[in-house]
């Protein structure tokens, strides 16, 4: 077991303990964890009891949604334990022999802050990056062929666009694999536009959620953010932006505090949408023919 192996069982079991920290080095921003498994299996996360959630009177604080922003992995596609799971290839491919359980939480971050919390330093400077790119690689090739979208997600887009929602994907994900995972999703048809960040940026990447405002043409308390992380939850909180996250990407509900509401999955949203932070109270303006435009 090398040094860097220990230092990483430090860190990972203090993240579970305390605080999760996913900024860059000098900025203040945590996400608090309380003692215990911060992610759920499926099955558990499908059983556990619904959040009470009060009703919301959105006309009376005059909200008027008019765009959704979409995250994709484990929010509409069923992506986070394959990513898991390459990153834990590629890692034992280098040597590193590293449990999944200290990988999974970190799915939703960049590739350096992967590393970091994963390995922590890498023998040679471009070893980091030869990692990456045999993640990338074992994902496209093993897993990427394979993913289908969570139950629910067509026709809880539908819903959204019949209310006259703008919908907007944004993430960080390099833009080939954004686009392969925006046809895994089944719902590109639905799409008004696609936001894709470099993957060398950090996330939450507020520069991203705020390109998908501006595609969008709305401001942020216009604006739903979808997500199913706690690095969603704060990259909304970021930029002002309600954020609705989804068990299904398996969190609990410790982990997502801050989320204006959390549900279930995509047909659990769905059945309460009325009541729901998307809930458009004017009329559904007629939009354009939706367009595909990826930006980065």
């Amino acid at each position: 077991m090398t040094t860097d192996l220990r230092a990483t069982r430090r860190v990972v079991a203090r993240t579970a303990q305390s605080a999760f920290s996913i900024a860059s080095p000098g900025e203040q921003l945590t996400i608090d964890v309380p003692a215990g498994p911060m992610l759920v299996r499926r099955t558990d996360a499908r059983m556990s009891r619904p959040v009470e959630r009060p009703q919301r009177d959105i006309t009376a604080r005059g909200l008027r949604r008019r765009a959704a922003i979409l995250d994709l992995d484990g929010t509409l596609v069923d992506s986070n334990e394959a990513h898991a799971l390459a990153w834990l290839v590629a890692l034992h491919d280098f040597g590193y022999e590293v449990a999944l359980d200290l990988v999974r939480p970190l799915v939703g971050l960049p590739p350096d802050r992967i590393l970091h919390h994963a390995i922590g330093a890498t023998r040679d400077p471009s070893e980091a990056e030869r990692i990456v790119e045999r993640r990338s690689q074992i994902f496209s090739t093993w897993y990427l062929p394979r993913l289908l979208p969570f139950v629910g997600t067509r026709a809880l887009l539908q819903r959204m666009k019949r209310d006259g929602l703008r919908l907007i994907v944004a993430t960080s994900a390099p833009a080939e694999e954004a686009m392969a995972l925006v046809r895994a999703s089944a719902v590109s048809d639905l799409l008004d536009d696609v936001v894709v960040g470099s993957e060398a940026e950090r996330w939450p990447d507020t520069d991203v959620v705020a390109s998908a405002l501006a595609r969008a043409g709305c401001s942020a308390n216009s604006a739903v953010l979808l997500g199913d992380t706690p690095y969603d939850v704060a990259a909304g909180v970021r930029v002002g932006v309600d954020t609705v996250a989804l068990r299904c990407g398996g969190w609990r509900d410790s982990a997502l505090r801050g989320a204006a509401a959390v549900y279930h999955d995509a047909c659990d949203l769905l059945r309460n949408f009325s009541t729901s932070p998307f809930f458009v109270t004017t009329s559904p303006a007629t939009s354009p023919a939706p367009q595909l435009t990826l930006m980065q």
